[in-house]
Parts: structure tokens; sequence; C-alpha cells
């Protein structure tokens, strides 16, 4: 199939070429590059107006910088010099502190950012963004691209971040993200109902639900499998039979066995965890393998077996 937007690039590009040649000056050449380069930078994702804010022409100029506050201090584990802080300020500014403290240190990021809806909710450079705005969503777009990126530099190499938003730029923050943190890179999103009945709207449709965008820095680093002790309360917790779905074939990659020593539960590593089920089956020689290996440790081991 043709790709008629490449052929028109192609043809428009031929021409800059012969503009090159009958226009040799520099001010021509400088602007025939230019032309050239706008033609060639986007090949697929969002496109937008770049906006400059006012907290950016002050840094051009000034440096954030942190200034401790005594009687706002919070005491964590100093025993195992553990220490929690808070940042109050612009956000731009703390991220680009952050990015010079702790760049690649940041396991999560929660950020639950301006949803720029009806209802005045979203400020740029101290004024709301009216809905009547032609530049409403390039501007909500450069104020996140910025802040996202610096985000990426914070995070670790098996670091995620989960983003807050709702239905007025869900779609443009994904395709966002994928340019920022590349779509190979995208776990998935979390949607949660956050209100009931026609409240909040002026639409035909109701719209109750939001969504928590994850994305990874390095999808192949990530790890949800943890080693976890479990709490009194939870050990006591009934686990009830449904009678779906009972077999260890039903759901293969949720087979797996739990340790247990002394109070203690314990997980199988990741790299365990991926070879009991391997290239469409059951390794039964490995998950006997890992259960004596546990065994020799003083582990019990659950694992539930259904019998035919």
């Amino acid at each position: 199939m043709a790709n008629l937007s490449q052929i028109k690039r192609d043809e428009m590009i031929s021409f800059l070429n012969r503009l090159k040649e009958q226009h040799t000056d520099d001010i021509s050449l400088i602007a025939l590059n230019q032309i050239e380069m706008e033609l060639t930078s986007k090949k697929f994702g969002l496109v937008w107006e770049k906006h400059e804010e006012n907290v950016d022409l002050m840094m051009n100029t000034q440096i954030p910088v942190f200034t401790e506050i005594k009687e706002k201090e919070i005491i964590g584990d100093t025993a195992n010099s553990r220490f929690n802080f808070l940042l109050e300020g612009d956000n731009l500014h703390s991220l680009k502190l952050l990015e010079k403290t702790h760049k690649n240190e940041i396991g999560v990021i929660y950020i639950d950012p301006p949803y720029n809806t009806n209802n005045k909710d979203f400020k740029y450079d101290d004024s709301f963004v009216d809905t009547n705005d032609g530049y409403r969503h390039s501007k909500w777009i450069s104020f996140m691209n910025e802040r996202l990126s610096i985000a990426k530099n914070l995070l670790k190499k098996d670091g995620i971040i989960l983003i807050s938003i709702d239905e007025n730029e869900v779609h443009q923050l994904f395709i966002l993200c994928c340019e920022i943190f590349g779509d190979n890179n995208y776990i998935g999103e979390f949607i949660w109902k956050a209100r009931s009945g026609k409240n909040g709207t002026d639409t035909f449709i109701s719209a109750q639900h939001e969504y928590i965008l994850i994305f990874a820095k390095d999808k192949t680093k990530v790890n949800f499998f943890q080693v976890t002790n479990v709490v009194e309360e939870d050990k006591n917790e009934n686990l009830r039979q449904w009678g779906q779905a009972v077999y260890r074939e039903d759901r293969p990659t949720m087979f797996y066995p739990v340790f247990y020593k002394q109070n203690h539960y314990l997980l199988p590593t990741y790299e365990e965890y991926e070879k009991i089920y391997a290239d469409g089956q059951f390794d039964d020689s490995f998950l006997e393998h890992l259960c004596s290996k546990y065994k020799a440790q003083g582990y019990s081991v659950i694992l539930p077996i259904i019998e035919d």
C-alpha cells in the first residue's frame, strides 16, 4: 500500500532541494533547512503548538533551591537512616531540583495532574484555561510533556509511573506517554468508577469512570512479584472456592507455590516463576526441584493441586 504522505513529503523535499540550488545565500539556506526539518520531524504521534511558560522564562536567569522549614520536618526511621521530605512550590521547579538530586533513583511515581475539564481546574501561567481557548489542548500537552520528560529521568531502570486522568485528555495523554516512554513500555491502565448518575456532565452521556495510565521506564526490568510478610489478620481470611477455572491449566500463569516458615510467607523469585510455565506447558520436574530446594531451607510448601 502506497504511503501517500511519504510520497508528498518526498516531492516537497525534492522541490526544496531545487530551491537550495537556486538560492545559496545563508539566510535562504537556513530558512529552507528549517522547512525541511519540519517536513521530516514527525511521522506519527501528537502534533501540538509548543508553548513557553513563565516558569521556563524565570529559570533562564534564576535557579530554584531547597529551603528547609524545620517546623514542618517529617521524622522517618532514623535507625535505618530513612527520611521523608515534602516539597512545596511550583511542580516544575521541584522536578528540576529532583532531577539533580534523585536522577534514576525513584521506584514509583504517582501524579494527579490537572484534568483540563470545563471546571476551570487547569491553570497555565497563573490563568485558568478557558474551554473556548483554541490552544487549550496544546497548552495542556506542552505542560505535561515537559514534566513527564523529567519524571522519566527520575525513574530507576525498573521504575514505573502512574498517572490519573479523566476522559478529556486520556487519549492525548496515552499517545504522549508512548512518545516519551515508548509504546513498548506501556503496562496497562486501571479504570475506576469515580461517580454515579448524571451529575457532573451536561452532555448526552454521563461519564462515570476515570483512568490511571501505567508506563515503565523499561518494561523488561519491572517485577511485580515481591517478597511479602503476611500480617496476622490476613492469615485468618477465608479462601472461598467458586468452582470455576479451578485447575491450573485454566489459569497457568497464576499457578505457583507459596513457601511458609516461622510466620513468614515467601513467593518464588521472578526467574523461578517464569520457569514453572514455560513455552506453553508446565515444567513439573522444575516445580519438583523448586519445592525440594525450599523444603531444604526449612520452608513448608503450599501448592494447590486438584486431582482429576
